[in-house]
């Protein structure tokens, strides 16, 4: 792919993804995302087929970006709890502002999508959640700050965590207090040296 296919394709996936944080999946149309961009229905079907195809690609990227931030992080000189800590931060940030966010596009993009295709999606979506966690896990194992022999199972529990307490804030009125609370708990439990038992 040329530097300027990646360039225009990108700032489609960029145009589309405040589409999808401000209207949710089920009310962004193609028209939506050629009028954001400014190119025609053909200059968007040069790069994807489908407003459901954009939509996969946001999360993917999404996921992606993600990654590669905490994988950043992981390589410099931080020590472990001050990762944590700022990994636990940006989450309770995301989730009190979980409304301006892609999860609502997210859940209807799921709702909607029952075919064997769409729940490899939603299985790479949730891998894509989980490998962040599961690379903070596997640091503090190795530089010995954690004993965590069940790293998989306890990334599976923190993930789980996370994508519930997005619904609840999502549908719901709870306090900023009551999540500190369950943070504090889970930065607890890695901290201790949770074994899967």
């Amino acid at each position: 792919m040329s530097r300027k296919t990646e360039i225009k394709r990108n700032f489609i996936l960029q145009q589309a993804k405040q589409l999808f944080i401000k209207k949710g999946f089920y009310k962004v149309t193609l028209k939506d995302i050629v009028e954001a961009c400014g190119i025609s229905r053909g200059g968007i079907y040069l790069y994807f087929d489908s407003v459901d195809e954009i939509f996969m690609e946001v999360i993917r990227q999404y996921h992606s970006e993600n990654l590669n931030k905490t994988c950043i992080e992981l390589s410099g000189n931080k020590e472990f709890v001050e990762i944590l800590d700022e990994f636990w931060d940006e989450e309770k940030a995301r989730i009190l502002c979980i409304r301006n966010s892609l999860k609502l596009a997210m859940i209807e993009y799921f709702l909607s999508h029952k075919e064997d295709k769409d729940k490899t999606f939603f299985r790479n979506a949730m891998d894509g959640l989980k490998s962040g966690i599961q690379e903070i896990l596997f640091y503090g194992v190795e530089k010995k700050y954690i004993h965590c022999p069940s790293v998989d199972i306890f990334a599976d529990m923190i993930m789980l965590w996370i994508i519930g307490s997005e619904e609840l804030f999502l549908s719901a009125d709870v306090s900023e207090e009551f999540l500190d609370s369950q943070i504090n708990l889970i930065k607890s439990l890695i901290l201790s040296g949770w074994n899967g038992g």
